[in-house]
C-alpha cells in the first residue's frame, strides 16, 4: 500500500459517472425526454484513457474511496498519516478534527487549539473514530484552484464543481447551484439512464450466442480453404524444392564473395577508426593539459635492442620523450608503453625504468626465434616509426664447451672396424671408420 501510494497519491476515480452526468445535463438542456434516445459514449474512453502514470495522477480524488481507506485504516490500528506534514516526515495523526476533517499529529494538533481560527474545534481521538460511520469520516472535496476552498456549488454553465470563490470571480455571471440540489434534480434522470444502459446490456447479452455460431462457420469454410491450398502446393513442393537448392547455391556463392569484400572494407574501416580515436585522445589530452607534455612524433629510441636480440637474454634500448619543440621532457611511466609482440601474435609487456633527463631505459627477453615487433606507445599514441622489428637467431650450440654427445641412439657408438684408405687419405696418415655388418 505504501508503495502505491509513492506512485499514486490517493486513490483516484476511474468511473465514468462525471462524464455520463454531463452528457445528462447536455442532453436534458436540448431535448426535456430521455425516450428513445441512445446515450454514445464511445468518446469516453478516449477522454478516460489511462496511459501513463501522469494520466493516473490527473485523475480527480475519489473522495468516497479516500473515505474506506481511511474508515479501514482505523479500524484495523493502521497508522495514518498527518495532513499537515510533509510526506516526507511520515508523521503519524493520533486525533482528526472534527470541523476541518484533517488528521492531526502531536505536534500539529497543539498548533491547531492555540490558533484563534482553530481553537474552537473539537478533535477527536482515534478511539471515538472507530465508533463512528464512513459519513461521518467523509474527507471533503477542494478546489484544484483555490485549494483551502470546499466545493460546494454547481456551474451549469461550465458543468463544474466550483467553491465561492471561483464563483465570485471566474463563474460570477454563469448560473450555479449547491451541489446537493443538482444531485437533487439528476437523480431521477441518472436512474432512467441507468436502466436504458441495463437494457442494451441484455441486448448485447443475446448477441453473444450469435456471434459464437457466426465464428464457427467461419472456421469451418478457413478449414476448407487451407485443406484446397494445402492440395494445391503439394504438387508443386518438389519442383520448387529443387529450385530452391539451385538458388541456394548460388546464394551462397555470392555471400563468400560478398563476405570477402565486406571483410576487406571491415578492415579498413577498423583501423581507420583506431587511428580516429588514437587522433581523438592525443587531442583531448592536448586540450585539458596546457603544460609541455611528452610527444609521440618528436620522441625518439635508441639502443642496441632495436637491431638484435638473443634468446633468454635480456635486451635493452632507451626511449628519450621529448615535446613538441624536440626537448626531453620528463614524464611518468605510465605515459610510455613498451610492448613486445612475438612470431606468434602474443603480447608482452617490457620493463620500463625511468631515468633523469627524460630518459626511459626499456628491457625484453625474447624466448622464441623469429621476428619480434616491438610496439612504443606515448601517451596511448605509437612514436614514430614504431613498431620496430628485430629479428632473434635461433640458439647455436657452445661447440667448444660441448662434453657429452648431444644425441645418443642405442647408446654410445664403439669401433667396429678400421680401415686404412689406400688412396686419398693414407698419404695424410688418417683413419676411415666404418660400419660394417656383423
Amino acid at each position: 500500500m505504501s508503495n502505491l501510494r509513492e506512485v499514486i497519491p490517493g486513490p483516484k476515480d476511474t468511473t465514468l459517472p462525471a462524464y455520463i452526468l454531463l452528457s445528462v445535463r447536455r442532453n436534458s438542456a436540448t431535448k426535456p425526454s430521455l425516450e428513445g434516445q441512445v446515450i454514445q459514449m464511445s468518446h469516453l474512453s478516449d477522454r478516460n484513457r489511462l496511459d501513463s502514470r501522469k494520466s493516473v495522477r490527473n485523475l480527480p480524488a475519489n473522495s468516497l474511496l479516500v473515505s474506506l481507506l481511511d474508515l479501514l485504516l482505523i479500524q484495523e490500528g493502521e497508522t495514518v498519516e498527518c495532513d499537515v506534514c510533509d510526506s516526507s516526515e511520515e508523521s503519524s495523526a493520533n486525533v482528526r478534527c472534527r470541523e476541518c476533517s484533517e488528521y492531526l499529529c502531536e505536534l500539529h494538533a497543539e498548533a491547531h487549539k492555540r490558533a484563534r481560527d482553530t481553537k474552537q474545534h473539537v478533535l477527536l481521538s482515534f478511539e471515538h473514530l472507530k465508533t463512528m460511520s464512513l459519513r461521518e469520516l467523509n474527507r471533503p472535496t477542494y478546489c484544484t484552484t483555490h485549494t483551502d476552498e470546499r466545493l460546494a456549488l454547481f456551474c451549469d454553465t461550465c458543468n463544474a464543481s466550483i467553491c465561492r470563490n471561483c464563483a465570485l470571480t471566474g463563474h460570477r455571471a454563469h448560473h450555479t447551484q449547491f451541489l446537493e440540489d443538482a444531485y437533487s434534480k439528476l437523480r431521477p434522470r441518472l436512474s432512467k439512464v441507468l436502466e436504458q444502459t441495463r437494457s442494451v446490456c441484455v441486448k448485447v447479452e443475446n448477441a453473444i450466442p450469435v456471434l459464437d455460431w457466426m465464428q464457427a462457420r467461419v472456421n469451418l469454410k478457413a478449414d476448407g480453404v487451407l485443406r484446397d491450398i494445402e492440395d494445391c502446393f503439394n504438387s508443386k513442393i518438389k519442383a520448387l524444392e529443387q529450385r530452391k537448392s539451385e538458388l541456394r547455391a548460388v546464394v551462397e556463392l555470392v555471400r563468400v564473395n560478398r563476405k570477402t569484400s565486406l571483410e576487406i572494407q571491415r578492415r579498413r574501416l577498423e583501423a581507420s577508426r583506431d587511428t580516429l580515436r588514437v587522433s581523438c585522445r592525443f587531442v583531448k589530452r592536448v586540450l585539458e593539459e596546457d603544460a609541455s607534455y611528452a610527444h609521440y612524433a618528436t620522441t625518439t629510441a635508441e639502443g642496441q635492442g632495436l637491431q638484435e636480440a638473443h634468446i633468454n637474454q635480456p635486451a635493452r634500448f632507451t626511449v628519450v620523450t621529448r615535446d613538441r619543440k624536440g626537448i626531453p621532457i620528463v614524464c611518468e611511466n605510465s605515459d610510455v608503453r613498451v610492448q613486445i609482440e612475438a612470431p606468434d601474435g602474443t603480447l608482452n609487456e617490457a620493463e620500463v625504468t625511468a631515468q633523469n633527463g627524460g630518459k626511459h631505459s626499456i628491457s625484453y627477453t625474447p624466448s622464441a626465434s623469429g621476428q619480434h615487433l616491438i610496439h612504443v606507445s606515448i601517451r596511448s599514441c605509437l612514436m614514430n616509426e614504431s613498431p620496430f622489428a628485430v629479428t632473434v637467431p635461433h640458439k647455436t650450440r657452445d661447440y667448444e664447451n660441448m662434453n657429452h654427445p648431444q644425441l645418443v641412439i642405442g647408446g654410445l657408438g664403439r669401433t667396429w672396424a678400421i680401415k686404412r684408405s689406400t688412396r686419398c687419405n693414407s698419404r695424410h696418415g688418417q683413419q676411415n671408420r666404418c660400419l660394417r655388418p656383423k
